[in-house]
């Protein structure tokens, strides 16, 4: 569950949107849509507390974010000896670390993690701004991928035949190289039984001029 983060995917026709958390100033809260930042007043404006509304739609499928970001690096409240202790500057000093400690947490959970089988798991979504791979375990970006992929082509094929009853064989060898294969296949490919003989056919007749030799040749 995240503390200070939403997230919505745009339809074209809805301008405003739900914030569902807390935030000390309108100007700890970090809105963008596919990636890019927006900004208060030319792209959105908050009708609510609890919403912000764009002046023009996101567009189909868009992704929304909505985040929390409290100042990490400026304190908002500076103690001096002697000062007196008033109720808003111990308010506005837990809130800062206690608001800052839920954007961690938010940070910490939205980020690649390792599954039950000490794997990285990616929950189904792309992987970007990754460099091209130096070594052999590295991951390969698609750039990389299809700039230095393999190529496949079919070189010759040649057909032994084999008995009948034999099982057919496939060999293939790359003549080739790793990254430019040409790929031999010898197939072997058995015949067919013996069919079975068929029945004999009627005797034929006998010519005139056939047994007139046959008389003339026996005398």
């Amino acid at each position: 569950m995240a503390f200070a983060l939403n997230r919505y995917t745009g339809n074209n026709s809805t301008t405003t949107f739900s914030v569902p958390f807390s935030y000390r100033s309108t100007d700890d809260v970090i809105v963008k849509v596919d990636g890019v930042t927006k900004t208060i007043t030319t792209h959105y404006t908050f009708p609510s507390s609890n919403q912000v509304q764009f002046g023009t739609a996101p567009a189909q499928d868009a992704i929304i974010e909505i985040r929390r970001a409290t100042s990490q690096s400026t304190r908002l409240v500076d103690y001096a000896a002697g000062s007196v202790f008033k109720e808003s500057d111990l308010d506005n000093d837990s809130i800062q670390a206690f608001n800052m400690a839920q954007e961690s947490i938010d940070i910490a959970s939205d980020a690649l993690a390792k599954d039950s089988t000490d794997q990285f798991d990616a929950t189904s979504r792309r992987i970007k701004n990754v460099t091209n791979p130096t070594a052999a375990q590295d991951a390969a970006t698609k750039s990389y991928v299809d700039s230095n992929g393999a190529t496949v082509s079919v070189g010759s094929v040649t057909t032994n035949t084999l008995s009948a009853g034999s099982s057919a064989t496939v060999a293939i060898t790359n003549s080739g190289t790793t990254q430019a294969a040409t790929l031999n296949f010898t197939l072997g490919i058995p015949v067919g039984n013996t069919g079975a003989q068929g029945s004999a056919g009627t005797d034929g007749e006998t010519s005139l001029a056939d047994a007139t030799a046959l008389a003339i040749a026996l005398g």
